[in-house]
């Protein structure tokens, strides 16, 4: 059919030497049979909530489930959850954002207030200990002298990082984000450009830190 001057047709293969935009995962899985993989030897039905009925048809003796298949996206609700929930795909989010933050956190400035933080709190448990259970007034001043101190150079970390208030993308002050905590169960890598794989060999195991 055609809209505004643009003709679309159904695609029933997919050929290598073209580029295709559009379609959904089911689509997807339907087209690239080598993306299925064999339901294991059970009667038990293959449970993927929000697929539809006639996709399982299509792929019919077959799963939707293959974890030799890494899917890469920009967007991690529209386009990595559905990958890892209902295909159990590996996946890996492409973050713009994320190119600005890791030349950050290579900055002399970034690595020394971050130095300056763990020397502080450091402190703060040693100190501690050397006043033990009584604390004078001059103690409490103490902690709360360096307790500052760490509150500053937290902030400007913040700073460093690009926006005072927020800091970085994967903390919410002082506990994980969102993002983080979406990233963590929706994606198995995460980069700032599909460039950043360049250097990797297909076979390259990736190891959390």
């Amino acid at each position: 059919f055609q809209k505004e001057n643009i003709s679309f047709e159904k695609v029933e293969k997919l050929s290598p030497d073209k580029v295709y935009s559009g379609g959904c995962l089911r689509e997807l899985v339907r087209l690239m049979p080598a993306l299925q993989r064999q339901r294991p030897a059970s009667k038990a039905p293959l449970v993927a909530s929000g697929v539809d009925i006639d996709i399982k048809e299509e792929v019919s003796g077959g799963g939707l489930l293959n974890t030799n298949v890494l899917y890469l996206g920009d967007s991690l609700f529209a386009d990595l959850v559905d990958a890892k929930r209902e295909f159990g795909w590996l996946t890996a989010a492409v973050l713009r954002e994320l190119s600005d933050e890791a030349t950050a956190l290579r900055t002399d400035e970034y690595v020394a207030t971050r130095q300056t933080i763990d020397i502080l709190l450091s402190t703060l448990r040693l100190v501690q200990e050397e006043m033990g259970m009584a604390r004078t007034e001059e103690d409490m001043d103490v902690l709360d002298t360096l307790e500052t101190k760490v509150s500053e150079s937290r902030d400007r970390l913040n700073s460093i990082l690009g926006n005072k208030r927020f800091g970085s993308i994967f903390r919410a002050r002082h506990q994980p984000s969102l993002l983080s905590q979406s990233l963590k169960r929706y994606s198995d890598l995460y980069m700032s450009s599909v460039e950043d794989l360049v250097n990797y060999s297909p076979q390259h195991r990736f190891y959390p830190s």
